[in-house]
């Protein structure tokens, strides 16, 4: 091994942790075309603090509206104080920071896991600085509650997940983290979290107000999936979204899929909870998830299915084989690589986005991983 190789590996995490950060700064100083997202982000605090409706449209101020919950406002509420561009440089400083602490915390400083993570995650990171997208902290939240229940801190856990739970609803898949031992503290601390995502925005405004913004978040959700539901080719990256693409109809409800979801991820939720096993599957799956049966799935949001491989790669897939290079590479080939400039324009929009078949890896993952979990003495890919 020459000497250039034996300081990388020595220092591999700075590295790839210093990589990281700086995609996440370069996207967000590059992303000229794409602020209107954390426009809408500052409107939701400007909104809260003058009482006005958070969750209606402000044409004079940006286009889309907010889909995050109130609790949202107090967070995002340090990144409006100074410059708009200084701002949006701290929020994505801010977001990927708690991405990869939590990364770093799972991975634990074990060299020979940083280098996959970073190249599964790399174009995706930077994405995530262009969009200023908060979902990779939320995952960020979901992998740093699966690590306190490793270290035994259960109520912290469950407090950690039903507090960010009520700002974007991912973190309530850490539910399926719940053991027979210590179930009884998760819950009693997400029920927490929850209460103090509605109480403490009460504390700056009113109960009125606080309850209405809530009733309006849930509408607002249900809106969103509407709209998405239309056949969009650059949007709804999802198992229902591949249906729909591909029988070209937007009508095809997600109903079905979610429920089937759900009854896969609650026998898992048994399965946990009375063999007290919690595994590295589970996490996969509660990140995924989010993926696989979100018709809001797009672009910035890959960053969720991108984690999800890493992960199972590092702790799932411990017997690489053929089988499983094979899944990495069309992983990276139909998902995680086509927002790339330059990638063929014919397979890129009329396979992967009008056919919607960037969700079709991560959707197999998931069946894979829900298999394995439930017989984890079978593994599809090693035979």
């Amino acid at each position: 091994m020459s000497s250039l190789s034996q300081k990388f590996y020595k220092n591999e995490r700075y590295i790839c942790l210093a990589i990281g950060v700086l995609l996440a700064i370069v996207g967000a100083i590059t992303a000229e075309g794409y602020q209107n997202n954390f426009k809408i982000f500052q409107g939701a605090y400007f909104h809260f603090i003058e009482n006005k409706p958070m969750y209606n449209t402000y044409p004079e101020e940006y286009f889309d509206f907010l889909l995050y919950g109130p609790f949202f406002s107090l967070i995002i509420g340090w990144f409006c104080q100074l410059w708009f561009h200084l701002d949006k440089v701290l929020w994505v400083i801010f977001n990927t920071s708690v991405y990869l602490y939590a990364v770093d915390q799972l991975f634990d400083k074990k060299n020979g896991l940083y280098f996959a993570w970073i190249l599964i995650c790399f174009q995706d990171i930077y994405i995530s600085g262009l969009s200023f997208e908060i979902t990779n902290s939320i995952i960020g939240v979901v992998i740093f509650s699966f690590v306190l229940v490793l270290r035994q801190k259960v109520f912290l856990s469950g407090l950690l997940s039903g507090l960010f739970a009520m700002v974007k609803l991912f973190p309530i898949l850490s539910l399926l983290f719940i053991s027979i031992k210590k179930g009884q503290k998760f819950i009693l601390g997400f029920i927490v979290g929850v209460g103090l995502a509605i109480i403490v925005p009460m504390m700056f405004s009113s109960y009125e107000y606080t309850l209405k913004n809530y009733l309006d978040w849930t509408q607002a959700l249900i809106l969103k999936d509407a709209l998405n539901r239309n056949l969009n080719s650059m949007i709804d990256y999802s198992l229902p979204g591949m249906i729909r693409k591909n029988f070209e109809n937007p009508n095809i409800s997600s109903v079905y899929f979610v429920l089937f979801g759900f009854v896969i991820l609650f026998g898992l939720f048994v399965k946990n909870y009375f063999k007290k096993n919690l595994h590295y599957e589970l996490l996969v799956l509660a990140i995924l998830t989010s993926f696989v049966f979100n018709s809001s799935s797009e672009s910035p949001t890959i960053i969720i299915s991108s984690t999800a491989v890493a992960i199972w790669w590092n702790f799932v897939e411990d017997k690489k084989t053929l089988w499983s290079y094979l899944f990495l590479f069309l992983y990276m080939l139909l998902t995680a690589l086509p927002s790339i400039d330059g990638y063929p324009k014919e397979f890129k929009y009329e396979i992967l986005h009008q056919r919607g078949f960037r969700a079709l890896m991560p959707t197999f993952l998931w069946f894979y991983v829900a298999i394995k979990s439930y017989r984890k003495n079978i593994s599809f890919l090693n035979n």
